[in-house]
């Protein structure tokens, strides 16, 4: 890996940040150089966009492929930073109860944000059908992509009973 210099493209400065984040990740001194340049042209949004890389390069199996394609959504103008999303105490509490990862977390406080009219029946309806399933983090996912993509309403009640190793499962079978 070439060592990031202190500047970058046409003299642009480096970031502090861009550049501790391409010692992490090993990424090359080009790979470093455009992401720079990315994020310097969004300067309005660094921070959020910065906390939006660095969640998706944690998890990443191949961390300098996932940058590309960053860099990339940045360069159409599709790219889209993590927002601040208060996450209030009624979905704090689902959070911890069913003890969801972070990105279901985001989701589902994502969405309730988005839903001001019907968050009461909204947040009934998701705890229902977190206590029917044995994946409650895989649950909002699926659920909430399935709202999305078909634009419906609401989510009705689960369709199925509780699955084995829910949490009504396990109060029925005391």
């Amino acid at each position: 890996m070439a060592s990031p210099g202190l500047l970058g493209t046409d003299q642009i400065p480096m970031h502090p940040q861009v550049v501790a984040l391409a010692t992490q990740y090993g990424l090359s001194a080009k790979m470093t150089e455009r992401l720079n340049t990315q994020m310097m042209l969004r300067w309005e949004t660094f921070d959020s966009d910065m906390a939006a890389i660095v969640d998706a390069l944690r998890t990443a199996r191949n961390p300098p492929g996932l940058l590309v394609a960053k860099v990339k959504e940045m360069q159409y103008g599709t790219f889209v930073g993590k927002e601040e999303i208060k996450i209030d105490s009624q979905v704090e509490e689902i959070i911890r109860k069913f003890h969801l990862d972070d990105q279901a977390a985001s989701k589902l406080a994502n969405w309730i944000s988005s839903r001001p009219q019907s968050r009461t029946e909204d947040l009934a309806m998701m705890n229902l059908h977190l206590e029917y399933s044995n994946r409650p983090s895989s649950r909002v996912m699926q659920l909430l992509s399935r709202m999305f993509a078909t634009g419906a309403g609401s989510l009705g009640p689960p369709d199925r009973g509780p699955a084995p190793g829910s949490l009504a499962d396990l109060r029925s079978s005391l």
